[in-house]
């Protein structure tokens, strides 16, 4: 008889242990869950308002001083294209490309790259 009892008592204990990590995955279950949504309605609040506008352009603002005061990092980044850098041109004029290739000028005919063409320049340009 205490046999029995000794492995009925180990049956409940083992049964508690399960139902007490049930709870436990449960419950960080439910706190990834509530995590992930409350990380998708942030973005969501994001989109609605995208930047805050200091500056009011358009399409037709062709001065780029106005977007860097929205768009800093931008127009940083685009400032720097404009440099004496390897990359981004430099203060000697560089072999022309349509000189030692003839045949581009065929092939970039109705383009600027048609009359001008030496290496890759920055957007500042």
């Amino acid at each position: 008889m205490t046999l029995f009892r000794n492995f009925k008592s180990r049956g409940q204990s083992g049964r508690a242990l399960a139902l007490a990590l049930a709870f436990v995955l449960t419950v960080l279950a439910t706190l990834v869950v509530t995590l992930v949504l409350v990380r998708m309605f942030q973005h969501k609040q994001e989109e609605r308002t995208p930047f805050v506008r200091l500056v009011e352009v358009d399409e037709m603002t062709t001065d780029p001083r106005p977007w860097g005061v929205n768009w800093p990092n931008q127009y940083d980044g685009w400032k720097s294209t404009a440099g004496d850098k390897f990359y981004g041109g430099s203060s000697a004029m560089p072999a022309s490309k349509l000189e030692a290739h003839p045949w581009l000028k065929r092939l970039y005919a109705g383009y600027a790259f048609s009359i001008d063409y030496r290496e890759a320049r920055g957007h500042a340009y």
